[in-house]
């Protein structure tokens, strides 16, 4: 979805598409950044 709203402000410059891809930049999670919160859960199921 990210290259999708980069895409189509390149095509338009629709600054509601790139405030649209900065959005999504901003909420991406790595999968490493991941692994902490993950162990924190199984610690916490158990």
């Amino acid at each position: 979805m990210r290259d999708f709203f980069w895409q189509y402000f390149s095509n338009t410059g629709s600054i509601d598409a790139y405030m649209q891809y900065k959005q999504s930049d901003e909420t991406t999670v790595e999968p490493d950044e991941m692994e902490p919160v993950l162990e924190e859960e199984n610690e916490i199921a158990q």
